[in-house]
């Protein structure tokens, strides 16, 4: 799990560290702002 202090994303985890699933990061973005009327596609790219 690594945090980070600037950007959209708050969190990152390692899915092949938590699950055996390698080659994916999950990214959480855990708090209101401008990323709420973003579309999926828009978020993906960002």
């Amino acid at each position: 799990m690594l945090g980070l202090a600037e950007g959209l994303v708050q969190w990152v985890f390692d899915r092949g560290a938590l699950t055996g699933e390698r080659g994916r990061l999950v990214c959480v973005i855990s708090a209101q702002g401008a990323h709420q009327q973003m579309t999926h596609d828009e978020l993906a790219d960002t």
